[in-house]
């Protein structure tokens, strides 16, 4: 039969053993949380810079029609 001083160091070992475990996998778990937080404001930067483009484009239209309109009304100068 096992020594109780012996059985009780075992099972504090067991123990402590379990409760770094438990930590390594909130730790895992949170990290795996960061890394899907990152992505997600990755694709937010992405969508938000693709607005941008798009709104450049239609300024860019805007002002090609502005012009366009412009040349066609404005009075001719000789």
């Amino acid at each position: 039969m096992a020594c109780p001083t012996k059985r009780a160091v075992q099972v504090f070992q067991e123990l402590q053993e379990l409760q770094e475990l438990q930590e390594l996998q909130e730790l895992q778990e949170l990290q795996e949380l960061q890394e899907l937080q990152v992505l997600q404001v990755l694709q937010v930067l992405q969508v938000l810079q693709e607005l941008q483009e798009l709104q450049e484009l239609q300024e860019l239209q805007v002002l090609q029609e502005l012009q366009v309109l412009s040349s066609r009304y404005s009075p001719v100068l000789f």
